[in-house]
């Protein structure tokens, strides 16, 4: 009797693990996890791993955004500008014949803080945190790089390479600037502006090496000519030389490629059509056009080819050069400016134009400053932002000849002055925008013609 026994027992154990081995016949347990891989940034590509996911059978997805429905049957998602600040969840079920497992995951969507942004004179560049470069607005001479000539109003990312580390806009050109010290350029090249010998006037429409060297450190952009500052302190320019804007002394009227202007150099801005500069001593030169005294020079005279030297000051901190106007800051957080103020651009409370730095009221804590076309943008050591000038482009209701404090929060820590708008960061690495936006270059997806209060562009 005992014997039979253990014969049933074994004959019953090798059927279950022959039907277990089915799950048409036997119940199979799904056993596992799903994952959410990828980077919860917008533009990135998020995955539903499953390879933890035991059993067999067909897999389904669904993906949302807090109860919204966004996507199903794939296991990639990519995260849109909606998403920000939201829960993307994934529900990854598995089934066989008899079974079903259901597993999800979630995660919460950010952003990557913007490093630095230019803005030209209607377009917008923009690199993020993480090297990437973005772009949007004009693109009628391909200024964004993109490719094309198809104007953008909403960001959209300039390539794959994630090492660029500065970028200065001009008129319809952009320069930037590699973690390897490497120069790039776009746009259009007219008077040899790009820095690289072309056919005359020829767009190039995506971002092209200029020359071999690996040493370049800063840049700024004017309508129609570049200058950039090498690791060694050299100065250099290129581009047209009309009014003798790049300071080499010469007739030429254009440089198509870069040509030394000195050394010892610790900053540049390129206006219009005048450059301004600062020497490592804190010594301030200027040269170019000086129709409406935005040279600082205290004469009348129409321009200058060579550098001039303006005052005796060696205490200059940073300066920035507008279309006909200069604003400076020195090492006592003083702010001074100089040049056309039919719009109160100055900031002195007149409309005067001065052919000479006057110091803008008595306030020691200003922290940069940028010169528009017509108007000023500036920012406090407290973080605060300032403008005045010309209301057609700032968030004030009229042309105000005096420093006007924008909003109440005091966490702002970049800012670039376009031509027709303006774009700043806080120090979350938020960028916000405001102005004209005639051709996208607000980036906010709009076709809106202006916008006068701060727009925050998500991407």
């Amino acid at each position: 009797m005992k014997k039979i026994t253990l014969f049933l027992v074994v004959i019953i154990t090798i059927i279950g693990l022959v039907f277990n081995s089915c799950g048409d016949f036997f119940n199979q347990e799904l056993t596992g996890t799903v994952r959410i891989q990828g980077n919860a940034k917008v533009g990135e590509t998020l995955t539903a791993n499953t390879s933890d996911l035991g059993g067999s059978g067909t897999i389904s997805y669904q993906w949302k955004r807090g109860t919204t429905n966004i996507g199903n049957d794939s296991n990639t998602y990519i995260v849109v500008p909606a998403d920000y600040g939201s829960t993307i969840t994934v529900t990854v079920t598995r089934a066989d014949h008899l079974n079903s497992k259901t597993s999800a995951a979630t995660e919460q969507v950010g952003i990557v803080a913007v490093r630095q942004v230019s803005a030209g004179y209607e377009h917008t560049v923009v690199i993020k945190e993480n090297g990437e470069l973005w772009a949007w607005g004009n693109n009628e001479n391909g200024q964004l790089g993109d490719g094309t000539i198809i104007e953008r109003h909403s960001p959209v990312r300039i390539g794959t390479d994630t090492d660029w580390v500065s970028v200065f806009t001009g008129y319809n050109h952009t320069m930037a600037i590699k973690e390897n010290g490497e120069l790039w350029a776009w746009g259009k090249n007219e008077n040899g502006k790009l820095g690289v010998i072309t056919d005359e006037d020829k767009d190039i429409l995506s971002p092209i090496k200029v020359g071999i060297a690996t040493d370049w450190e800063l840049l700024s952009a004017g309508s129609c000519h570049t200058m950039a500052i090498k690791k060694n302190g050299e100065l250099w320019a290129w581009g047209l030389n009309s009014y003798g804007r790049l300071g080499d002394g010469s007739s030429y009227m254009q440089r198509q490629y870069p040509v030394q202007i000195g050394t010892d150099w610790k900053s540049v801005s390129a206006g219009e059509n005048h450059t301004v500069a600062i020497k490592i001593n804190g010594e301030l030169y200027t040269w170019g056009n000086n129709w409406s005294g935005q040279l600082g020079d205290s004469t009348n005279v129409i321009s200058r080819q060579s550098l001039e030297k303006i005052g005796t000051d060696t205490d200059w901190l940073s300066v920035s050069g507008g279309q006909f106007h200069t604003m400076a800051i020195n090492e006592k957080g003083e702010l001074w400016a100089w040049g056309d103020n039919k719009s109160g651009q100055l900031g002195d409370g007149t409309n005067t134009e001065r052919r000479s730095p006057v110091k803008i009221g008595t306030d020691t804590n200003w922290a940069s400053v940028y010169a528009g076309v017509g108007y000023t943008i500036a920012i406090k050591t407290n973080g605060e932002l300032w403008e005045w000038g010309s209301n057609i482009i700032t968030l004030l209701a009229d042309n105000t000849n005096i420093p006007v404090q924008i909003g109440s929060d005091a966490d702002w820590s970049s800012l670039s002055a376009g031509g027709t708008f303006a774009v700043a960061t806080n120090a979350n690495g938020e960028l916000w925008t405001w102005g004209l936006n005639t051709h996208g270059q607000l980036g906010d997806g709009s076709t809106n013609s202006e916008r006068n209060s701060l727009v925050r562009i998500i991407f």
